[in-house]
């Protein structure tokens, strides 16, 4: 299949232009940009928090779905598959945790040791517990199912569907029926890009 070669400048001066009014603030005001942002995480996590972990679970469930029904077989691709599923399964693991885990693997439980969630006190037995169990979270099997829900959104269309670009926005063709170009596929774009 031929991607296609155009660049989408709208779409391109979009993402840019949204992400140097963030990186620009940033940049010019480290210290209040820190607070800022210290502030609105833990908004965040307090408030979503439960959302992000659902968000998760529901994802696992509609990737094991897809995986284990007849939507699973449909082949995204032509011709006869270069490499076996233990092969592209290997790949794509090794690809994807490698980088993250050498760093990780030896920091991140001693983080949630230090600062453990939910209020708990640092290095108690509840921080250990919660250190162990954030690390399957951010490496297991939920985080993968995290990754493979937008690349099913992206792939399908591209080579089943045979649309000739790879924008997030064609995954949702059925609901803009002929406005690919709208402003809520425009929106929908950039932020997958950002």
């Amino acid at each position: 299949m031929r991607l296609s070669q155009q660049v989408d400048k709208v779409n391109f001066g979009l993402t840019v232009s949204v992400l140097l009014g963030i990186s620009v603030p940033l940049l010019t005001f480290p210290d209040e940009s820190a607070a800022l942002l210290r502030t609105a995480y833990a908004w965040i996590a307090e408030t979503f928090g439960w959302f992000y972990i659902l968000t998760g679970a529901v994802a696992l469930g509609v990737v094991l779905y897809v995986g284990l029904s007849r939507f699973g077989q449909i082949k995204l691709g032509e011709g006869d598959p270069e490499f076996t599923t233990a092969s592209w399964i290997s790949m794509l693991f090794a690809a994807g945790i490698g980088a993250g885990l050498m760093y990780w693997s030896g920091i991140e439980w001693a983080y949630y040791v230090q600062k453990p969630p939910f209020r708990a006190e640092p290095f108690s037995h509840d921080a250990y517990l919660w250190a162990s169990s954030y690390g399957l979270h951010h490496w297991g099997f939920v985080a993968w199912a995290l990754y493979c829900l937008p690349t099913l959104a992206i792939a399908y269309p591209f080579y089943v569907r045979r649309v000739p670009q790879l924008k997030y926005s064609l995954s949702a063709q059925y609901w803009l029926r002929g406005r690919e170009t709208s402003l809520p596929a425009r929106l929908m774009d950039t932020f997958f890009m950002v």
